[in-house]
């Protein structure tokens, strides 16, 4: 893809997919925290997000408020992942508003599905097209636990 994608709301809100725009030590504290990627060393994390799209998103001043990436063929299939809103900016539609700009990213479009693993905010995805077990028993994981992959010394 040629340059990076942004949008923008009309209150200067701004999603964006510039890598170089993204607090990466705020980012990583905020995915290591999470309950999904605990604990992921900060090389496993650059290295992630090195291979997929990032979305970061960003207040009128220029901060950034949250985060997610996504990873797509650009044809057939999507996965959303590490979706977060810093705290101290949760419960004011930022959330919703990143993953309705993802899902508007042209690799996003036009795709078979687009899959999106959580045990938590299954109402805000539902809101936005996710279906909870869409075709049941047809999912199947390969799961390794993070000690299995990351050394203690990250």
């Amino acid at each position: 893809m040629a340059g990076y994608w942004s949008r923008r709301r009309e209150d200067g809100v701004e999603i964006s997919t510039d890598p170089g725009r993204l607090d990466l030590d705020r980012t990583h504290a905020a995915v290591a925290a999470s309950f999904w990627c605990e604990g992921i060393p900060r090389p496993v994390f650059l290295r992630a997000l090195e291979h997929s799209l990032p979305f970061g998103l960003y207040l009128p001043g220029g901060d950034q408020a949250g985060f997610c990436r996504a990873m797509t063929d650009t044809a057939v299939f999507g996965y959303l992942t590490d979706v977060i809103v810093f705290e101290g900016h949760r419960g004011e539609g930022l959330g919703t508003w990143l993953v309705e700009s993802v899902l508007l990213h042209p690799d996003m479009q036009a795709l078979r599905r687009t899959h999106l693993a959580t045990r938590d905010r299954q109402e805000l995805f539902g809101r936005l097209g996710f279906r909870l077990d869409a075709q049941p028993g047809m999912q199947m994981d390969i799961v390794r636990e993070p000690g299995e992959l990351w050394p203690a010394d990250g």
